[in-house]
C-alpha cells in the first residue's frame, strides 16, 4: 500500500473536498463519459467537466443518499469513491452500489483503488448492506479485471435508455 495515503469523507462545505471531487470526477468523466447522457456526446467538455461550484451543488443534493470519499497521497488526490446505500423489496435490509470510482493514473497498482473499495465496503457493512453492486463500462475491461481481483463477479447486466432531450439540456451549475 501507498505510503501517506489518507481516505477522508466529502463535504460540500469543505473548499478542499469540493476542489478534489470535482478534479477526480472530471477526469473520470474525459476517459469514461459522464453518466446520465449518450455516449457519443458523453466526453464532451459541457458533460465531462464539473466545476467546483456544480460539485457542491451535486454534493448537497445526494447529502444522506450518497457517500463521497476522496483518497489523497501526500496531499495530491489520488482516487474517489462513490457509494449509494439504498432500501430494496428484496430484503429487510439495503443494498449498496458504488456509483462512480476513480483512480488517477499515477496511482494506480499502489493500492489506492483498493484503498477506497476497502472502505467503500465497511461504510456498507456499518449501514446494515448485504452486498455492494459496481457497475462498469462493458468496454472497461481495467476497472473489470480490478473489480474481480477485489473479489467481485458478474452478476447481471445493466440496460438504459436516454430520453431525447437529454442532449438538448445543458447541465445545471456547469
Amino acid at each position: 500500500m501507498t505510503s501517506g495515503l489518507l481516505i477522508r469523507r466529502v463535504s460540500a462545505d469543505n473548499v478542499q473536498d469540493v476542489a478534489d471531487a470535482a478534479l477526480l470526477l472530471s477526469e473520470l468523466n474525459a476517459t469514461v463519459g459522464a453518466v446520465g447522457v449518450p455516449d457519443e456526446v458523453a466526453r464532451e467538455p459541457r458533460y465531462a467537466y464539473v466545476s467546483p461550484e456544480a460539485m457542491a451543488h451535486r454534493l448537497r443534493l445526494v447529502e444522506g443518499v450518497e457517500t463521497v470519499l476522496v483518497a489523497s497521497v501526500d496531499g495530491e488526490p489520488a482516487g474517489f469513491v462513490s457509494l449509494r446505500v439504498i432500501p430494496y423489496l428484496d430484503q429487510d435490509t439495503p443494498y449498496a452500489e458504488v456509483t462512480q470510482m476513480h483512480t488517477r493514473r499515477q496511482f494506480r497498482r499502489r493500492g489506492v483503488g483498493a484503498a477506497l473499495i476497502e472502505a467503500a465496503e465497511k461504510l456498507a457493512l456499518e449501514a446494515g448492506a448485504t452486498c455492494v453492486h459496481i457497475i462498469t463500462g462493458d468496454d472497461n475491461v481495467g476497472a473489470q479485471a480490478f473489480y474481480r481481483a477485489q473479489g467481485y463477479h458478474l452478476a447481471c447486466y445493466e440496460f438504459e435508455k436516454h430520453f431525447a432531450e437529454t442532449t438538448e439540456r445543458q447541465p445545471a451549475h456547469a
